[in-house]
């Protein structure tokens, strides 16, 4: 159930993506496990501002999968104690 904003946010990732000509997905970024993202950082020559960009989408993909975790588990307890 994802929302609006995050397709467009996702959508824009995306583009900005595109625009600075970033090797790899939006969805690579936000779901490969640390270890092998830091193995794909470091076999790419990355600019700074591309570097800043795939650490700033990374970020709010982990923040938005948080997010997801948390309301569940807030859900599951009030439904729980109702």
């Amino acid at each position: 159930m994802e929302s609006e904003r995050s397709r467009r946010n996702a959508c824009r990732d995306e583009m900005k993506c595109r625009e600075l000509a970033i090797p790899f997905s939006v969805e690579t970024i936000t779901n490969y496990p640390v270890e092998e993202f830091n193995t794909l950082l470091r076999r790419h020559n990355l600019t700074e501002e591309q570097l800043s960009l795939i650490k700033d989408i990374r970020r709010r993909g982990k923040n938005k999968v948080c997010h997801i975790k948390n309301y569940s588990c807030h859900l599951f307890y009030f439904t729980s104690i109702g």
